[in-house]
């Protein structure tokens, strides 16, 4: 993880900003920072775990 994007009025993270390389680089991303937007995260730990786009939302 890089960064994340917060709503300081409200006190919530609201993205998690991802750099390139490991294996989004080996995936094939662009060598652009990655947004994940908080709703797409399930867990968070030593790594992150994001939602596939099938999976439906809460």
């Amino acid at each position: 993880m890089k960064d994340v994007e917060a709503n300081f009025e409200s006190r919530t993270i609201e993205a998690f900003l991802v750099g390139s390389g490991g294996i989004l680089e080996r995936l094939g991303s662009s060598k652009n920072d990655i947004v994940i937007p908080l709703r797409m995260v399930v867990a968070i730990g030593d790594k992150i775990i994001v939602k596939s786009e099938n999976q439906p939302s809460d």
